[in-house]
């Protein structure tokens, strides 16, 4: 029995003009997938930064959309440093 060793080679793209190449993402973006994710649920969105990371502020009806807006600003690759979204 003979032993064969096989390779592969994987070619990966580029990344396009666009991507999120660094941590960094904008203000405007943060605000705009929150508000896509929750659309009317949430009220009064503050994107506020910190040393730490994001700091969201404003109003939603529910826990559930809370975690939601937090998690769309994780998604993107940024750290929350505090979520003080009003749960009314």
């Amino acid at each position: 029995m003979r032993s064969e060793t096989l390779s592969y080679q994987v070619a990966i793209p580029a990344p396009e003009k666009g991507w999120l190449e660094t941590q960094e993402v904008g203000d405007e973006l943060l605000e705009a997938t929150v508000q896509k994710r929750l659309g009317n649920r949430i009220r009064d969105l503050r994107i506020v930064r910190s040393e730490r990371g994001v700091i969201l502020q404003g109003r939603v009806p529910t826990y559930y959309a809370k975690q939601l807006a937090q998690h769309a600003i994780l998604e993107l690759g940024q750290p929350v440093a505090a979520n003080q979204i009003e749960v009314q």
